[in-house]
């Protein structure tokens, strides 16, 4: 899920932007991770781009990614 950096200013702009309450007004700098649905909002609304995903998980995604959307493939019709 995404987590705030030590540079985060605790402005709060993503906890009022959070669709699902995940990051609480009080304390802008934690993720509650039941709550949070990666939507990335709290990415695009940080104006110090302060929070991300971690390195780990995006070097894994990068990885599984890479794998399937590597050659050509071909359609296939469900009916």
């Amino acid at each position: 899920h995404p987590a705030a950096k030590e540079s985060c200013t605790k402005c709060g702009i993503c906890a009022q932007q959070c669709p699902v309450g995940a990051i609480p007004l009080d304390n802008p700098s934690h993720t509650n991770n039941d709550l949070c649905i990666n939507c990335m909002r709290c990415v695009q609304v940080c104006p110090q781009q302060c929070r991300a995903l971690p390195d780990t998980f995006l070097s894994m995604i990068t990885k599984m990614l890479n794998q399937n959307a590597a050659g050509y493939k071909k359609p296939v019709v469900f009916l």
